[in-house]
């Protein structure tokens, strides 16, 4: 398998894990669901060409209703397509960096809506290229034609905030934008939407980033604060920001954006780094360290969702900081809410063995990877993954 580099290490999607004591449970005590291990593992091969640094990873259901996991190599151009049933390699899906098929000099994610429909988003340019399964670019989705008089910047589709198609149009997140944040207004859009047909005009969504989240813009800042996951429900976007304990509600029928409250038993205070070290390893462990709230997704087998929280922690100087953010922090909770985001439980997963960063859903339930490096069944080859199902208590 292919190492990575140090700088490789720490680029990815904050999407991470923490731990702390367990405390009480005042603001939800009545708790009436966990989330449970099940004895299912399954095992995907890890090629020469990828490794376990994987930003970009989701099931893909082909028109004859067969499923495949399929994941992004973060160095070279490719996208590996599993079987599902048999976990076994079925095709390597080989792009372009340069030339008439090119799609820029790095992808910054991916979205299969088919075979030969697949969304490959330039990571250094506001656009979209649309490929094949050969490889073959169909065209390009010019995210600067949109309705706003300031740019667009490039957008992702990683895991916690993937592409999302629903009636003909593409939903792309979009990350603090520099053109926007620097006006009185302030109102930074955290979504744009694409019309696959027809026009293929672009819109700002009217869902913004939070005051709070966008007054630290330009700051000197770990990265992290800004963080946002987003996931849809079949009718509305539902969004998690690191750094503030709402989870807001956006309806693409009517424009309107509310929010509530929905804290986690294991977060006590929630607040921005009162400062940022100089030293660049320090840096990277109060990423590791601070308590903040990461990935929200939406289980539509179950109409649930789950959000994954970092707890505080205390780590030691001599920890490979890098390994760690990479793997996902040491440890991490998930919160279960109901479709009306109602708590229903929240479960503290072990220390070192699960990736908050890694992980899918199917009718059986929520598959999340046990290829955390400090795992002892930690294999660099295989990426492995445990089920987890919802219990009642």
């Amino acid at each position: 398998m292919k190492e990575i580099g140090f700088i490789e290490k720490i680029a990815c999607i904050f999407i991470l894990s923490g731990s702390i004591l367990i405390s009480c449970n005042s603001e939800h005590p009545l708790e009436k669901a966990s989330l449970e291990a099940t004895s299912e593992m399954v095992s995907f091969s890890v090629g020469t060409n990828s490794s376990q640094f994987i930003k970009s990873l989701s099931v893909f259901t082909d028109s004859l209703g067969n499923d495949y996991l399929t994941f992004q190599s973060n160095e070279y151009p490719e996208i590996y397509v599993y079987d599902m049933k048999d976990q076994k390699l079925v095709k390597t899906i080989i792009y372009q960096r340069e030339g008439a098929d090119g799609i820029g000099p790095k992808a910054a994610g991916y979205m299969m809506k088919d075979w030969n429909e697949i969304y490959v988003p330039n990571l250094y340019k506001p656009e979209i290229s649309v490929i094949d399964s050969s490889g073959h670019k169909l065209q390009v989705l010019d995210l600067t034609r949109w309705n706003q008089d300031y740019s667009p910047v490039p957008t992702r589709s990683v895991v916690g905030n993937p592409f999302v198609i629903h009636q003909g149009i593409l939903y792309c997140m979009q990350l603090p934008n520099p053109y926007k944040l620097n006006r009185d207004d302030m109102m930074s859009p955290t979504d744009i939407s694409v019309c696959l047909d027809g026009d293929g005009g672009v819109k700002s969504l009217p869902m913004a980033y939070p005051r709070k989240i966008a007054d630290c813009f330009g700051k000197p800042s770990l990265g992290i604060e800004q963080g946002m996951s987003r996931c849809f429900n079949g009718e509305d976007f539902v969004y998690s920001f690191a750094f503030d304990e709402n989870i807001y509600i956006f309806s693409p029928k009517n424009g309107e954006v509310r929010k509530k409250e929905i804290k986690s038993r294991y977060i006590e205070d929630l607040k921005f780094p009162d400062h940022i070290p100089n030293d660049f390893n320090l840096a990277v462990k109060m990423m590791c360290e601070l308590p903040f709230y990461s990935h929200l997704v939406y289980d539509e087998f179950r109409q649930l969702y789950y959000r994954f929280v970092f707890p505080r922690m205390d780590l030691n100087n001599d920890e490979n900081f890098a390994e760690l953010w990479q793997s996902g922090r040491n440890q991490f909770s998930v919160m279960i809410l109901d479709k009306e985001l109602n708590v229903l439980g929240e479960t503290l997963l072990p220390e070192n063995h699960y990736r908050s960063n890694l992980f899918y859903i199917t009718e059986k339930g929520l598959y999340i990877s046990e290829s955390h490096y400090k795992n002892p069944s930690f294999n660099d080859d295989s990426l492995i993954f445990r089920l987890f199902v919802v219990s009642e208590l």
